[in-house]
């Protein structure tokens, strides 16, 4: 039976890599979405003496600018590298750096958010081009212009997911993934000789979610353990258990 793995990552399952950071992550991209057309109107549209201060509004626009950028420089990025070797450093273990295709799609996203905030900023000061801003949030096609405006990069992200699952799922369904003994409690896993918990080891085996931050127990997805914390200056310091983490 296949089930999707979980969307975030578990506690302590950090990416190894330095790429990830790089690029955006899907709750950020309703602030560039939203932020921008908000950002927008202060400036261009007439507030009858009644508006924002000044330095909150210089500071806004500088925060959403660099937000807007980040994420445009991080569309461009992921689509220039979908397609070579460098996407999974960049990926560094996110989910849309499974395979080339859920790599475009996430970059399409990402691109696909800066233009929906460009044209909802755009659509907003044309419908009300000498209104209060407060008053244009009232009209109808308002809410539905920033509801649509979601749609398009929503969709990426969905079918970007699809992509990323589509070697599991089919691992899954074809009944090639390895199947585990869980116990009642859901704590402990056996290895074939003995109980060994979830929370420090999964089998080296397992099948595991594109993130590589779960793994497959045969009915559902388990948290892989917290990746031991590194220490300066200790090199090869080992856990004392086969099984990988």
């Amino acid at each position: 039976m296949w089930r999707q793995p979980p969307w975030g990552l578990p506690s302590g399952r950090r990416p190894l890599g330095r790429g990830a950071p790089l690029v955006p992550g899907v709750l950020h991209l309703p602030l560039c979405i939203y932020g921008f057309p908000v950002v927008a109107s202060e400036w261009l549209v007439p507030s009858d003496g009644v508006g924002v201060p000044l330095w909150l509004r210089l500071w806004a626009t500088v925060v959403v600018g660099a937000w807007v950028t980040w994420t445009a420089a991080g569309g461009i990025t992921v689509l220039a590298t979908a397609f070579t070797r460098h996407r999974a450093s960049l990926a560094s273990g996110s989910w849309w750096g499974a395979n080339s295709a859920s790599a475009a799609w996430y970059g399409t996203a990402l691109l696909g958010a800066v233009a929906s905030g460009v044209a909802l900023a755009y659509g907003m000061l044309q419908g009300h081009p000498s209104a209060n801003p407060d008053l244009a949030l009232l009209n109808v096609a308002i809410p539905a212009a920033m509801l649509g405006s979601l749609l398009p990069a929503l969709s990426c992200v969905l079918v970007a997911r699809g992509y990323s699952n589509r070697e599991v799922k089919r691992t899954i369904l074809a009944g090639q993934a390895p199947a585990y003994w869980i116990s009642p409690d859901t704590l402990c896993w056996w290895d074939g000789a003995q109980w060994i918990r979830v929370s420090t080891a999964a089998p080296d085996g397992a099948l595991r979610s594109p993130d590589g931050s779960y793994w497959w127990t045969g009915h559902s997805w388990f948290a892989l353990p917290p990746r031991p914390r590194r220490r300066r200056g200790v090199a090869g310091v080992g856990t004392g258990v086969s099984a990988s983490v």
